[in-house]
């Protein structure tokens, strides 16, 4: 069953993609109502329809929800490079809610970067454009206050990893597996 949202930031991008370095279909403006129609496995992006009959990606973030977006069908995005992985806390569990982004050594510029969030199984995906390549850096950099990875202070329970170094278009289908160090 679709779910209905609305936009919560103006100028909020409608995508070709689930990424930010997809192309830009439209902006929407706060308040203006679209239906997801599903979403990508890590469930920050959904697929959505627009007031304007428009349909595209956007970002979880910048939207208010009526339900929860993981009943919802999972896509499979056949034009897009998919970099994913896990995140473990110490305990070598899945660690929830941790922020990974990736980033062009040759232009670290905003337009040039993306980020996940883990889901419930630690797992995070990035979508990149397939024309993408070159030398990337990812890696581990942020994480909720409401992680499992987290203590009742609000203490990240660990430290965060080092990247790793990749080079695009990806070769095979690797993850890229983060453990929070001692």
């Amino acid at each position: 069953v679709p779910i209905a949202a609305d936009v919560i930031y103006d100028n909020y991008f409608l995508r070709t993609g689930p990424g930010r370095m997809f192309e830009t279909i439209r902006m929407y403006a706060t308040g203006d109502r679209v239906t997801l129609l599903a979403r990508e496995r890590g469930n920050n992006w959904v697929l959505v329809q627009t007031s304007d009959n428009r349909s595209g990606w956007m970002n979880v973030v910048g939207l208010q929800l009526t339900g929860d977006v993981t009943p919802l069908p999972i896509i499979t995005v056949p034009d897009a490079q998919v970099v994913h992985g896990h995140v473990y806390r110490t305990d070598k569990t899945p660690a929830t809610l941790i922020g990974v982004s990736i980033a062009s050594v040759a232009e670290p510029t905003p337009e040039r970067q993306d980020a996940s969030t883990t889901n419930q199984q630690g797992e995070w995906f990035i979508y990149l454009p397939l024309d993408l390549d070159g030398d990337w850096v990812i890696g581990v950099n942020s994480y909720s206050p409401n992680s499992n990875a987290v203590n009742a202070s609000g203490t990240l329970m660990g430290n965060l990893p080092g990247a790793q170094k990749i080079t695009l278009p990806l070769a095979a289908d690797v993850n890229y597996e983060f453990s929070l160090l001692p």
